[in-house]
């Protein structure tokens, strides 16, 4: 594998020839068949992709398919749910990630990738939703660090559907696991634009004004908070 990432395109032949002698002498060979697909799927989906003949993601799934033949280990049907999606095969995706979500094997990370299909296939905005919720409360509460992106993804798929408010309380709670000391402007503006669309406007002042503390040479972000205070009557204090 090394050869393949190497980024020098004449020691492309010989690692893939190594990778095949690999699977040829492997007591394991369901491991070292889902080794070689999962080095495919990552150097085309990487940048800049690794090119050459027969290199590809339907050779990918082929070596997948194989390794799932053998023995169907959850890390397996993972990876041939997400070279599925890299297909844009999004019904076959979902089918192997609703595999593992039915099964003892069900993690944070499939629920996660059933949502991004379903939302793919323009499932019903609840359902999705749902889907994210059982990402988010796997571990139950109270929520740890391991939950933050979870949460995240659920506010960014709740602003993205109109739904404002409730993407504003997962970026609390959200900011609440992280730690305040741990968060950048970025977040703050983010969080501000979505307080602006649910008209709540208090708190979208709280978070310019920490965003702009954050990152004090940001004209943009002084900007905004003058362009807030605009919009809730504060001309005076937005002129400077």
């Amino acid at each position: 594998s090394y050869l393949i990432c190497s980024g020098d395109s004449t020691k492309y032949p010989e690692g893939r020839a190594q990778m095949d002698k690999a699977v040829q002498i492997a007591q394991d060979k369901g491991d070292a068949l889902y080794q070689y697909a999962s080095l495919i799927y990552s150097t085309l989906t990487s940048v800049p992709a690794v090119r050459m003949e027969g290199w590809t993601l339907d050779e990918a799934l082929g070596k997948v398919n194989e390794a799932i033949s053998k023995d169907s280990l959850p890390s397996y049907i993972q990876l041939q749910g997400n070279i599925l999606y890299a297909q844009e095969k999004y019904q076959e995706a979902l089918r192997s990630y609703q595999s593992l979500n039915r099964s003892s094997s069900a993690s944070p990370d499939s629920y996660y990738y059933t949502s991004v299909v379903k939302d793919r296939l323009q499932f019903d905005a609840d359902e999705i939703i749902a889907t994210l919720d059982s990402a988010v409360n796997f571990y139950g509460r109270p929520y740890t660090s391991k939950v933050a992106p979870f949460i995240l993804e659920r506010a960014t798929t709740k602003e993205n559907l109109g739904r404002h408010r409730e993407a504003v309380l997962d970026l609390n709670e959200y900011e609440q696991i992280i730690g305040t000391a741990s968060l950048t402007s970025e977040f703050y503006y983010f969080r501000e634009q979505i307080e602006i669309q649910a008209k709540m406007y208090e708190q979208a002042m709280k978070d310019i004004e920490r965003a702009v503390y954050l990152a004090p040479d940001d004209l943009g972000l002084n900007l905004e908070q003058a362009s807030l205070m605009l919009r809730v009557g504060m001309t005076d204090q937005a002129l400077p």
